[in-house]
Parts: C-alpha cells; structure tokens; sequence
C-alpha cells in the first residue's frame, strides 16, 4: 500500500478527530456519570500512587489492590457519617422545619398585623423615616399567596412521580461513576495511551506537556479547592460550636459546599450563618462574623498560596465570567464545574498559543531523554 503524502495524513487526522468530537457531542446527555467518575479519579489518583509506591520484600501493592484499599475506606467513612454526622443533621433539618412550619402558622391576618405594628414602633423609636409607610395588607398577602398556591397545585402533584423518577436515576448514575472511577484508577495508562496514539507522532511532544499544564491547573482549582473546602468546613464548624450557634451541622456542612464555588460561594455560605447567630444575640452574630472574617483571611491569605499554587489561579473576572456562563447554560451543576472548565481551556488556549508564538532560541527539554516533559523552556537565541 503506497504511504500517504503529509497533506493526506493530515486530512485523515483531522477527519478522525472530527468523527470522534461529533460522537462526543452526541453523547453529552449521558456524559454526567463519566465526567464525575473521571473528577473522582483525578481526586484519588495521588491517593493510589502513594499506596503503590513503598515497597514489601521488593513487591509493589497492584493499582487495583490500592483502589479497593481507597473504597473500602470510603465505604467506612460513609459508614461512621451516617452513624454519628447524619443523626445530627437529621435532627437540625427537623427542628428547622418545625420552625419553618411555626413561622407559616404565624403568618396569620393577625400575625401580620402585629408584625407590621411591631416593626412601624421599632422605626419609630430608632427615628427611621420608614414607619409611616410601611402598612401591611395582610388580607390582600394571604388572598395573593392562596390564589398563587391553588393556580400552581397541579403541578405541585405533577412534581412527585419527577422526583423518584430523579432519585433512581441519581443512584445509578453514582453506581455508574464509582464504577468509571474504579476503572480509571485501576488502569489509566491504558487510556492515555490510546489518547496519545490519536495524536500525530511529531505532535506527541507536545500532547504531553498539554497534559502537564492541564494538570498543573487543575491540582489546584480542583484538588487544592476540595481541600480547603474541607478546612472551611471544619474551622466554620469549630466557631458555631464554641459559639453554641443552633443548627452547627448544616451549617458547617454549607459552608463547606459553598466554598467551593470561588467568590460568591464566601458570601452564599456566611449570611445565613451570621443571621442564625445573631438570633443568639448581637453580641454572638459579631463574634460569629469576626470568625468567618478570619476564616477567609486565612484562606485568602495563606490556604490559597500554599494549597493551589501560582500555577493554578484565574483570573477573577475569568472566574466570574465561568461562574455566570456555567449557571445560566447547565444551572446547579454548571457552577459547580465552570471554574475546573474555564481551567481546562486556559491551558488548552495558552498550549496553543505557546505552539503558535514560540519563544525566539532553541527549545531545551525540561525532563531527562525519555521522560515526558511538563514544560519547555528557551534560551535565549
């Protein structure tokens, strides 16, 4: 068979890539699971490395020994919160929905009345200009919010079959990304492997120091977020406690998930903690937020430089701008990943641009022959 020219190698290139970025496109319904078996993946793999790197009379643990070893220990820690954490939140969401559904008894003609005079006399003594104009119409309220609940009723009962219907799907879609993460951590060379022998060999060189770039990114935005959503947590839990601030589970706990999203997710997870402090008086809420003030500064300052590195930051109007994207195209789960996507395609942008704009002056590997490089430096020509 007569070798192809250059132009035609690269045209079937090209076409093959085609083919496999149209696959890809349509299969973005079902892509959920894999992509977060592949996140939970990304999250273990220093775990794995670390077990299969000491030695045992001149043996090496098996990856696969290592990722039951890992689920195991999941499987564990998820046993002990559901014994111990879990109980406590169940009781605070419970008392929580007691005060919920106290506050929707109050909510009464007369209970609005009162409400309305109680706050008329507060601005009234505090010499606020307010008081004059701020008659209720507690009838006009009620009758709106019964009519709002009997027009939207129907769909309010169209709502359950929806939800065990969303249930069962979100427990197989966690059995199929734990099995995806399994699976990649078992054996990721494999992957990578077929991934490389897509590329060009002339452009393998380059793939390879697109992968060190892409992870040095996302170590940071993705690993070192996790880690100091965890510190948050922690620390946020330890001041509701000391403080004997109500509901100290759910709220560390959000104020754990919330730091994860960068800027926002700091003041998405501290109003509703000062608010619920300050009901244990004035003096707790300023207490409470000079520790969340603490927190962040500790995080801002000192968490942030050490646990994800200058490699790894965005720009914050890149982070704002993935942070809006993400939640108006994809909602919940379009925040949640926009800041690891908007890192994927820096790298992805600045590899390009790197290949396109090089450096005047002979490239000079970084690694020794025969490793793969993470990144290429120049001298000066």
């Amino acid at each position: 068979m007569p070798a192809l020219s250059e132009r035609a190698r690269r045209l079937a290139w090209a076409a093959l890539w085609a083919v496999l970025a149209s696959v890809a496109f349509a299969l973005r319904g079902v892509a959920l699971p894999f992509l977060l078996g592949a996140l939970g993946a990304y999250l273990l793999d220093p775990a794995v490395k670390a077990l299969v790197r000491p030695r045992l009379r001149g043996r090496t643990l098996p990856r696969w020994g290592a990722v039951l070893i890992l689920f195991a220990a999941g499987a564990t820690l998820v046993a002990l919160l559901a014994s111990w954490v879990f109980p406590h939140l169940d009781r605070e969401l419970g008392r929580l929905g007691g005060t919920a559904r106290e506050l929707a008894a109050s909510l009464t003609p007369e209970g609005l009345a009162k409400l309305s005079d109680r706050i008329s006399a507060w601005a009234l003594r505090n010499g606020l200009p307010i008081g004059a104009g701020l008659a209720l119409d507690p009838k006009g309220a009620i009758g709106s919010a019964s009519e709002a609940l009997r027009s939207h009723l129907l769909e309010l009962v169209g709502l359950g079959p929806a939800i065990v219907g969303g249930l069962i799907r979100g427990v197989f879609d966690g059995a199929l990304s734990l099995m995806v993460t399994a699976f990649l951590l078992a054996d990721p060379g494999q992957l990578f492997g077929f991934v490389e022998r897509l590329v060009p060999e002339g452009g393998r060189p380059g793939y390879r120091r697109l992968l060190a770039r892409i992870d040095r990114g996302l170590a940071g935005v993705v690993r070192g977020q996790l880690t100091i959503c965890l510190i948050n947590g922690t620390l946020t839990f330890v001041a509701l406690l000391v403080l004997r601030v109500p509901f100290a589970y759910a709220l560390a706990l959000l104020a754990s998930v919330c730091a994860f999203v960068p800027i926002f997710g700091t003041f998405l997870s501290s109003v509703p903690v000062v608010a619920v402090a300050m009901g244990q008086g004035l003096h707790v809420g300023l207490l409470m937020a000079l520790c969340l003030v603490g927190i962040h500064n500790l995080e801002a300052y000192v968490l942030n430089p050490k646990v994800m590195g200058d490699a790894s930051r965005l720009h914050p109007l890149l982070i704002l701008l993935s942070l809006m994207a993400g939640e108006r195209y994809f909602g919940l789960l379009g925040a949640l990943f926009a800041v690891p996507a908007m890192s994927l395609a820096a790298s992805i942008f600045l590899h390009v641009l790197e290949v396109l704009t090089p450096a005047p002056g002979e490239p000079v590997p970084f690694a020794k022959p025969g490793d793969a490089p993470a990144e290429v430096r120049y001298r000066a020509g």
